[in-house]
């Protein structure tokens, strides 16, 4: 977990109580996806939220993979440093992670086997290799793209840390090296990719996982500036470049997404590779926020408020996992969903955001912290 000294005017990574600054991101991009496939599913009704439904979904996930990349990164530092061996910065990781992803894959088995028979299964979700390289055949389990990501780097960033201490001592710069290429070469490669192989701009450029990597090196990257010292004058200052940024690259969405070529083929590699560009500058632009908001502190005159951030912090994982199987089933059994006329979706959607919180509000109390307490008591021990 990430810490910084907010009192101060410099801020250091390494402790690990919660910061709210960086709940108040997570909470915030869980709801952002959420709204987004929300209007993304109500947009065959109302035509004009396709727009702001495609561009707060490409943000959300962009925050959470940098949000990620920064909240780990002080396991990977200590592998580099040889205070934490690979092995168990990835089982905590696993730990924290794997229990709830094969729970909701089971869940949307079962929903498939039920009445999404459309939604074709494939053994690679069980190894999160969908994705890998090209995109997948099948709608199923569409969301979990972003999850095969995160499995790839923490896989992937626990040897290149380990080959860093092994070989390059306790500095960690080879470590540093790896993270660089990947964030140069990344953008370069998967636009290279897509209009060699004709994929489209969405399943192409954003959603292959070994080319998306460097979404999550950003914040690891941005953590290891953060470590090192950074002024409370310079952290206002990027949070200016990290808005700018963000909005260049929601400006060029909104382009493509207007343009009707965010489903259909890249057309040549100037334009794949501008593409490419603008998911990282908004993996840079939020990545420039987050020494702000790791000073943020909870404030002590809206206590309801910073309680119900903090909450939706902690959902937020279970929060991405069950919203969607419950959209299929509201899709399926709630009359109002399927009418199709708007008052009745407002409604339906309305009572879908009630039950996505209330489950994700159940599972984690029960079954996502139960899994953490077991993994600190098993890890503990070993």
């Amino acid at each position: 977990m990430v810490a910084t000294v907010a009192r101060s005017q410099v801020v250091n990574l390494g402790a690990a109580e919660r910061q709210f600054g960086l709940d108040v991101m997570r909470a915030t991009a869980a709801l952002v996806v959420v709204l987004a496939h929300g209007m993304i599913y109500a947009a065959a009704t109302i035509p004009a939220l396709v727009l702001p439904g495609v561009i707060l979904a490409t943000v959300g996930v962009e925050i959470f993979f940098v949000l990620s990349g920064f909240l780990i990164a002080p396991g990977l530092f200590a592998v580099t440093e040889g205070r934490m061996t690979a092995s168990r910065f990835w089982l905590r990781r696993a730990w924290r992670t794997l229990p709830s992803y094969y729970i909701f894959l089971a869940i949307n088995l079962l929903i498939v086997a039920w009445f999404a028979h459309d939604r074709v299964p494939h053994i690679s979700y069980g190894f999160f290799s969908q994705s890998l390289i090209t995109p997948p055949t099948s709608v199923f389990f569409a969301e979990s793209w972003s999850l095969a990501v995160e499995e790839w780097f923490y896989l992937s960033a626990a040897v290149a840390a380990l080959l860093s201490f092994r070989f390059g001592g306790k500095t960690g710069a080879q470590f540093r090296l790896w993270l660089w290429l990947l964030v140069v070469l990344s953008p370069v490669m998967r636009a290279a990719w897509c209009v060699m192989q004709g994929y489209p701009w969405d399943s192409g450029l954003r959603k292959l996982t070994l080319f998306r990597l460097d979404a999550i090196a950003i914040g690891v990257l941005m953590a290891a500036r953060v470590r090192d010292g950074i002024s409370l004058a310079v952290a206002r200052r990027c949070i200016v470049w990290g808005v700018a940024l963000c909005a260049l690259a929601i400006v060029y969405i909104a382009y493509v997404v207007s343009a009707s070529r965010y489903l259909a083929p890249t057309a040549g590699f100037a334009a794949a590779f501008s593409g490419a560009l603008a998911l990282s500058a908004i993996g840079v632009g939020t990545a420039l926020l987050l020494p702000a908001a790791s000073m943020l502190q909870r404030p002590q005159q809206a206590k309801l408020i910073a309680g119900g951030v903090s909450h939706i912090a902690l959902w937020s994982y279970a929060l991405y996992l069950c919203h969607f199987p419950l959209l299929l089933l509201f899709d399926q059994f709630f009359p109002g969903l399927r009418a199709r006329e708007p008052l009745s979706l407002l409604l339906g959607m309305g009572l879908w955001w009630v039950a996505v919180f209330a489950f994700a509000a159940i599972f984690y109390t029960q079954v996502e912290r139960r899994f953490l307490v077991l993994r600190d008591r098993t890890m503990a021990q070993g």
